[in-house]
């Protein structure tokens, strides 16, 4: 009868483990995007602001009010960049949070199981 306790142990480590692996699937993703995502537009910032200093022929003022609109676009793609980090970020953190909770949850149900087949092994 020990062993019968000691395999339902296994298995249910095995099949919390089953399922904390497939919760986890994303996160290291989740974590690459959330690193990558602000260089990303930073670089887009770069090439945009690179990109404005194009050949303008006219006063200074035109000239002010072409490079002051093409630097305002080029800004767009930090801003998208980090809205993206900051989102993948948050979904990271609350995957973790929600698998360390599962995990936790899980061990406690496999030593509650252990406990009540011990119980039943001892009435019998």
């Amino acid at each position: 009868m020990r062993y019968d306790i000691e395999a339902a142990k296994l298995a249910s480590d095995r099949a919390a483990a089953v399922v904390h692996w497939k919760m986890g699937r994303g996160r290291a993703s989740l974590a690459a995007i959330a690193s990558s995502a602000t260089f990303i537009g930073l670089f887009g910032t770069l090439v945009g602001i690179l990109t404005s200093f194009r050949g303008v022929n006219g006063e200074k003022s035109t000239l002010m009010a072409a490079l002051t609109e093409y630097i305002s676009e080029a800004i767009v793609s930090t801003a998208a960049g980090f809205l993206v980090a900051i989102v993948a970020y948050y979904c990271h953190r609350y995957l973790c949070t929600h698998l360390e909770v599962l995990d936790t949850e899980m061990r406690t149900a496999s030593l509650e199981l252990a406990n009540a087949l011990s119980i039943l092994r001892q009435r019998d």
